[in-house]
């Protein structure tokens, strides 16, 4: 069971600057904790249903410390979820240490700047876990990818996707250094399936109205697009032209 003052000790971190604070995020519903749990991930907490609890007994008991784990109601859920309808299970999880990029890595590496919607990144994640791609170089400033929104769109990638966030400009100089080809994600650049691609590469996707800065541009070797063949659209959403881009990419290296 659970006490009143924790409930609302818990509850707290439905705030982000609390979850800054004591370096947790927060990760919910059945599938994403049972893919937490089975990671390497410390655990603060664990909230569930009584049958969540006796259902997935071997999944926690031995994992989580018992004086950590808390049975609760549906009601006492919903007081804590930052869902509008909850799913028998919330975690608390301790933010695993910043990654740091190396440069000198071969191989295909996607770097974002600036991207700020949460659904944007959650998916992006999915698509380079779905790919392969194995690293995801971020600006500073790009959204969090341990936001609950995103780690709700990312269903689990999160875990397998090891994200940096830094100087970005400074990355990808280092990287033309190492022999890495840098391409552009840019309105207006040469059509991706009629380009000749280098897997050793970093592609660049620019924030979702502003596209890539131009300091990032500067560095970009091959500025690549893909065609309009409607007309009538503007721009993709950032994740869908990711998809295609990382698709295209993983197409050539068959």
């Amino acid at each position: 069971m659970i006490s009143n003052t924790k409930l609302k000790y818990l509850a707290s971190f439905k705030q982000a600057k609390y979850r800054a604070e004591s370096n947790v995020f927060v990760v919910e519903g059945e599938k994403i904790v049972r893919e937490t749990l089975l990671s390497d991930l410390e655990v603060e907490a664990l909230c569930a249903t009584a049958d969540w609890l006796g259902a997935n007994n071997q999944l926690w008991h031995g994992r989580v410390n018992p004086d950590k784990v808390y049975e609760v109601s549906d009601e006492e859920l919903s007081r804590i979820s930052l869902q509008k309808a909850p799913n028998k299970v919330w975690l608390l999880a301790v933010q695993p240490q910043a990654l740091s990029a190396d440069p000198a890595t071969n191989g295909f590496v996607l770097a974002l700047d600036r991207i700020q919607d949460p659904g944007n990144m959650g998916t992006i994640l999915r698509i380079a876990d779905w790919c392969g791609i194995r690293h995801i170089v971020c600006t500073a400033d790009t959204v969090d990818y341990l936001n609950p929104k995103v780690i709700q769109a990312s269903m689990g990638s999160f875990l397998r996707v090891g994200v940096h966030y830094g100087d970005l400009e400074e990355y990808l100089a280092q990287s033309k250094t190492h022999g890495k080809t840098v391409y552009g994600a840019v309105l207006g650049g040469d059509n991706v399936f009629e380009t000749p691609l280098n897997d050793n590469a970093v592609l660049v996707i620019g924030n979702e109205s502003k596209g890539i800065s131009s300091q990032l541009c500067e560095l970009v070797d091959k500025k690549i697009a893909i065609p309009n063949w409607g007309g009538t659209c503007e721009s993709l959403n950032a994740s869908v032209a990711t998809g295609i881009f990382c698709a295209e990419f993983r197409r050539r290296k068959q």
